[in-house]
């Protein structure tokens, strides 16, 4: 009777975020990117279909599957089972950074920090490097 939205990752994403700052935060070197993305789908599906019910974001990690199993997303060091729990914060956070995207008086920067840079495929358009 529960619904999940699953994301498989092969590497070793973290799976517990504290707040809206792990998921949205660009500063900040373990952003919580699998979650915000999962968070996203949540969002999508349930838009896409009128669902208003439950939904599980959780995360199948390949890597640590053998030692850690399947368990759920942590939030605040709470099993987190069901998106609508922190869905109005996430949604907030959302629209305001896709509103800082779209705003002609905000110029585009480039990351502060250089790793963030190493596999990024937009760095021809960006030419940090």
């Amino acid at each position: 009777g529960l619904l999940r939205i699953v994301d498989y990752k092969t590497g070793s994403d973290k799976t517990d975020f504290s707040n809206m700052d792990n998921l949205f935060n660009p500063e900040t070197d373990h952003r919580r990117k699998a979650i915000l993305q999962l968070m996203f789908y949540c969002n999508a599906y349930a838009g896409k279909i009128k669902y208003d019910g439950a939904i599980m974001p959780q995360i199948y990690s390949f890597k640590t599957l053998s030692t850690t199993g399947l368990r759920p997303l942590s939030y605040q060091k709470e099993d987190f089972t069901d998106y609508r729990a922190v869905n109005h914060l996430f949604m907030e956070r959302f629209r305001a950074t896709v509103g800082e995207m779209f705003d002609p008086n905000i110029p585009f920067t480039q990351a502060v920090d250089d790793s963030a840079c190493k596999f990024c495929g937009f760095k021809p358009i960006c030419r940090k490097h």
